[in-house]
């Protein structure tokens, strides 16, 4: 488990550095996902085709996908309610972009939206089905 400390702890951050700001298409979400399950699979010992779902479970980690959107979502609410008022129009530009995330994870309103640094696994699982990702 200290793997796992030292790669949430380090890695991630490294990672997904400035994550808020990108413009993912599914081949970039595909190809961080394979990264961070390959991970798993390294620290694990696992058979590079099995599944990482059950490992991610087990150490309360979330797919790299989720851990993306989760950051730019609290990034928004940061600008939101910040009192830069030339980031929180440019902010309203991607208004559409906003409304698809929150709708995807049942959110009414970033006003509301409070996620801890240990959101529930069983959350996103619920919201859009995470345990087919590979």
């Amino acid at each position: 488990m200290a793997d796992m400390h030292l790669v949430k702890s380090c890695c991630v951050p490294t990672l997904t550095c400035a994550c808020e700001i990108w413009n993912f298409s599914s081949s970039d979400y595909h190809t961080v996902s394979v990264l961070w399950n390959n991970a798993f699979r390294r620290i694990f010992n696992c058979c590079w085709r099995e599944s990482t779902s059950a490992l991610q479970l087990y150490c309360g980690c979330l797919p790299m996908k989720y851990i993306i959107e989760q950051q730019t979502l609290l990034f928004y609410r940061r600008i939101l309610r910040g009192s830069n008022v030339v980031l929180r129009s440019l902010l309203h530009q991607k208004v559409d972009c906003i409304q698809s995330l929150l709708s995807k994870f049942n959110i009414q309103s970033l006003g509301h939206f409070c996620f801890r640094d240990d959101v529930s696994w069983s959350l996103m699982c619920y919201c859009s089905g995470c345990m087919d990702f590979n």
